[in-house]
């Protein structure tokens, strides 16, 4: 899982097709519980090539956070050629976010 911050963010959309960025902080209780379903899913997507699970955290890269209109934690964008092209909020199921993977790629 790639901890994105503003001097790497330009860099990993660019290498990337699609980012699946999830924003949290530390003293979010739903974002921790959210936590082990990213790391599964960055365990079992860990193959592709064209595919980055990351992680913001908002109170460290506030800047990524406002660029991406981040209002609620847990939040989860799929970034597809540096674009936004799905969004959820809220602690989601590991099939969800496979779901909308399949879609968008």
């Amino acid at each position: 899982m790639i901890n994105l911050t503003e001097a790497n963010l330009a860099d990993v959309i660019e290498e990337n097709e699609l980012l699946i960025v999830d924003f949290w902080a530390e003293w979010c209780v739903p974002c921790k519980k959210f936590a082990p379903v990213m790391d599964e899913l960055d365990a079992e997507i860990a193959e592709e090539d064209e595919i980055a699970v990351c992680k913001v955290n908002v109170d460290e890269e506030p800047d990524i956070a406002v660029a991406f209109n981040i209002s609620t934690i847990p939040a989860v964008l799929f970034i597809k050629d540096g674009e936004e092209a799905a969004r959820l909020v809220g602690i989601q199921k590991k099939e969800a976010l496979l779901d909308i993977i399949k879609e968008i790629m």
